[in-house]
């Protein structure tokens, strides 16, 4: 099997601080500090640079920089990216794991047999290439290589080589800026037990996490996440675990911001199997009674769904999964859903819907017609 070899591209750069600088100190004179000085030293200012990056790496590596704080992210999901053999390839880094390459090929080979990609994606390695773009400031980016550096030289001679290549700063070392691993870590305080605590309006939580879903968590951009990925990166090279495996992933999130994320999480696109949301979503909606339940959920009490203009791809057969039973009028698609990711309250849920008749049936339901008239299974 082939694999991809990792790169980085550098789509824009926008850099302000110079601007900053001269506009907070109206009182000093073009050259009275040289601004190459004032670069140097660990300010704010210095994350008025901002670099947008396109990203070919291993998903481990993604995610060491999805764990950063602040970041913009934005990924290839594998509900939406064709899987096969031209797609599906290990980091080139990784050519030597020969368990990995095992873990693929079975992977294609019962995709290629009618799985579905909640059924096989398990089986995804951390080692697989992936690309993905993000928007970073100089000040991040500089702590994040000078743990590169630190933890894995070697690592450091592959991405942090390909990134400074891109970015033109090769004498990063001596700029006054912490490795940033030491803000990224798990504690062991924080790893004294799994639990969820609330202080205030926040919320903490210690889970040891299937990889997969941890990977979601990271993309809470608000949130300070922390991910066990940093203890790793000394053996990087000889890391193989899949997306079944479990990683420790400590969060900080506002609550507010946690009950918007669950009720992105209770969408229908989302994956709402026991050991991927479906337990923490089940845990948040005990206590709703069915019209809570029906009021909260993105696409529910005629509210137009958020995420229709990529969803509505299922409809067109464009897109692996289910459509919406509620767009669709269409109760079958969550026993059917059930098939796919297992039982959970969540489920239950949307079937009290249609027992209490905020989801209908309706065959003539335009999309529906649709999604079977494109090769969709009636």
């Amino acid at each position: 099997m082939k694999t991809f070899d990792p790169y980085v591209k550098c789509l824009a750069v926008m850099d302000e601080r110079q601007s900053a600088w001269n506009t907070s100190r109206p009182e000093l004179k073009e050259g009275d500090v040289p601004f190459d000085k004032v670069a140097e030293m660990d300010l704010s200012l210095n994350s008025m640079k901002v670099y947008t990056l396109e990203i070919r790496s291993s998903v481990f590596f993604r995610d060491l920089l999805f764990s950063l704080r602040p970041i913009q992210g934005w990924a290839q999901s594998t509900r939406s990216a064709p899987l096969n053999a031209v797609t599906l390839r290990l980091s080139s880094e990784y050519s030597h794991l020969n368990a990995d390459y095992k873990r693929i090929q079975l992977m294609l080979n019962r995709i290629n047999n009618g799985a579905s990609i909640d059924q096989v994606r398990d089986l995804l390695t951390i080692s697989v290439s992936t690309v993905y773009t993000i928007a970073i400031d100089n000040r991040v980016l500089i702590g994040f290589l000078k743990s590169l550096k630190g933890l894995n030289p070697d690592l450091f001679h592959i991405y942090g080589r390909l990134i400074l290549d891109e970015i033109g700063h090769h004498d990063f070392e001596r700029l006054m800026v912490s490795p940033s691993h030491i803000f990224s870590s798990i504690t062991q305080n924080e790893s004294l037990l799994e639990r969820t605590e609330h202080a205030g309006d926040m919320i903490f939580g210690y889970y040891n996490m299937k990889y997969a879903m941890a990977a979601q968590f990271l993309r809470q951009h608000y949130s300070k996440i922390k991910i066990g990925l940093w203890d790793l990166v000394p053996n990087y090279f000889h890391i193989s675990m899949s997306q079944s495996d479990k990683i420790p992933v400590v969060f900080y999130i506002d609550s507010a911001a946690y009950s918007s994320l669950m009720q992105k999480r209770l969408h229908w696109a989302a994956d709402w199997s026991m050991d991927m949301w479906g337990a923490m979503l089940s845990d948040y909606i005990a206590n709703m009674s069915t019209l809570e339940f029906w009021e909260f959920i993105p696409a529910g009490n005629g509210k137009k769904d958020p995420y229709l203009a990529d969803i509505y791809n299922r409809v067109l057969n464009k897109a692996p999964g289910l459509p919406c039973p509620i767009l669709c009028e269409w109760p079958d698609m969550i026993s059917r859903k059930q098939v796919e990711v297992g039982d959970s309250l969540v489920i239950q849920k949307y079937k009290d819907l249609v027992t209490e008749g905020y989801i209908k049936d309706n065959p003539n339901n335009e999309h529906r017609m649709k999604y079977i008239e494109l090769g969709g299974k009636a």
